[in-house]
């Protein structure tokens, strides 16, 4: 009878997502994106995930989706993470970057920014400059200043989906005395572990859910975890002994537990980004995924009960998360808005950079013509095309009900992320079409003539979609062009 009992209490907790009255909503978070604006540094890879234009057509096509999510990046963003001081000579270039990448990061969005230790690197007044140009506060609750306050803000309480998220910055106690005072003279950091009990006495009572933005090694984290039980979620920079650990080969890494605390890890350089669905049925409840629950709920036969199942029976339940690890792949195209942003700060002289000028930049609108104003005037090359796959490509995942995923329906459609954001208009763009490997030129519609020459189909170009890392099937380049090169125009 007690077995059953538990059955039927963990059932209710475990279905919370059918119940009036949760919460839902979801994080995505980056962290160590050291001053990356392109793709990432890989030399022996041909296929480079990230870049600041790529992750905002990724966000901007969630947001299109009208789900609640709080973008969160876990600090170390703006310099790079050698440690090394920069030269004189340096020091203009990496400020107009830092000063690209925060307004990139406003213009997606972003509700906060950890203090990272790297983030010093140009100095705390610099820092600062870079702050007040920001639409989104930098958090650090154990950073004080040379009069004994603190630097930053300690925490914010953010909204979504109708719950109160308390999201406490931290930064590694452990940081080096000789880089701080090359950095921020006078400056101070805290015990992280205090300064993180401290903020959530200040947070309880008032949010339903609380979260560490913290960028501490992970024995800070683990006691953080432990000593702060009311903590859900720590997302963690994967630091380890001091040094950043940027890449995670085994998507399973990005989900860990430190005590009653679920960790958050993400790849760095802007490679991936962690997305973290979450259900709150109960405030200050313990977060568990997915798996955890599953596992807890096939042990409900055993006597005696679980120790895990007897802290369910005690509080009311769980709340539930779904970790996944996206991607940032060459198919999201380049935001061009983000673009503009990346080719200013390359061409112009850095001093001529400030963030009024950045903020007032604006992207022309990039105009898809489809393959329907291409037909008018290129009849053969348009009848070749339509008895290729990519004519057909949309239907292949309509049949795997697979047609409004958006990490799906960018090699399938043309123009996702700039000529159409929401998956339910995929249709209107359905198929791999001309532009898809030509690129748009809608000057050539107006005046075929006149107008600048298309650019050549390179290997890349097919890389975009066709790569192993996507697909695990080889590509051969030569070998499959054939079958969708259009016949010549005479």
């Amino acid at each position: 009878m007690r077995t059953l009992c538990a059955c039927l209490v963990l059932g209710t907790a475990l279905c919370a997502a059918d119940a009036a009255g949760v919460k839902k909503f979801y994080f995505l978070y980056t962290v160590n994106n050291a001053g990356y604006v392109d793709v990432c540094g890989c030399k022996n890879k041909k296929v480079k995930q990230g870049s600041l234009a790529r992750r905002s057509t990724l966000v901007k096509g969630l947001q299109a989706e009208g789900k609640p999510f709080l973008l969160l990046d876990g600090g170390s963003c703006l310099f790079d993470l050698d440690g090394r001081m920069p030269k004189e000579a340096e020091r203009a270039q990496m400020l107009a970057k830092a000063f690209v990448i925060v307004e990139s990061y406003n213009r997606m969005g972003y509700k906060a920014l950890a203090l990272g230790t790297s983030d010093l690197l140009l100095g705390l007044d610099e820092l600062k400059k870079l702050g007040a140009a920001a639409s989104f506060p930098i958090l650090c609750a154990n950073f004080f200043g040379p009069d004994g306050a603190l630097v930053f803000p300690p925490w914010i309480i953010a909204e979504a989906g109708g719950a109160r998220i308390g999201i406490v910055g931290l930064v590694m106690g452990t940081m080096g005395l000789h880089y701080l005072d090359k950095v921020a003279p006078g400056c101070a950091v805290g015990d992280p572990i205090e300064a993180g009990k401290k903020a959530v006495a200040e947070l309880k009572g008032k949010v339903d859910l609380i979260v560490a933005l913290s960028h501490c090694r992970k024995e800070e984290n683990e006691a953080l975890g432990r000593e702060a039980p009311e903590i859900g979620i720590i997302f963690d920079p994967n630091v380890n002994y001091g040094s950043h650990s940027l890449f995670m080969a085994d998507p399973s890494d990005y989900a860990d537990r430190f005590e009653k605390a679920l960790v958050i890890r993400a790849d760095g350089e802007g490679m991936r980004v962690a997305r973290v669905d979450v259900e709150i049925e109960a405030p200050l409840a313990e977060v568990r995924t997915s798996p955890e629950l599953n596992r807890l709920e096939s042990s409900l036969a055993a006597d005696p009960l679980p120790a895990d199942l007897s802290t369910v029976l005690g509080r009311g339940g769980y709340n539930r998360a779904v970790v996944t690890r996206l991607s940032i792949e060459p198919h999201f195209l380049d935001d061009p808005a983000i673009t503009l942003l990346v080719d200013t700060w390359k061409k112009q002289d850095p001093g001529r950079i400030d963030p009024q000028a950045l903020a007032a930049l604006k992207a022309a609108p990039v105009v898809y013509a489809g393959y329907q104003a291409c037909a008018r005037c290129h009849e053969p090359q348009y009848e070749f095309w339509r008895k290729t796959r990519h004519a057909t490509a949309f239907a292949s995942l309509k049949e795997n009900d697979d047609h409004l995923r958006y990490d799906c329906i960018a090699c399938h459609t043309v123009g996702f992320g700039i000529a159409f954001l929401d998956v339910k208009d995929a249709e209107k763009f359905a198929n791999v079409q001309c532009e898809s490997c030509h690129g748009t030129n809608p000057e050539h519609v107006k005046n075929p003539d006149g107008a600048p020459k298309w650019d050549r189909v390179s290997e890349m170009t097919c890389l975009t979609c066709h790569n192993e890392h996507q697909t695990r099937i080889p590509f051969n380049f030569p070998a499959k062009l054939p079958a969708v090169t259009c016949p010549k125009s005479r």
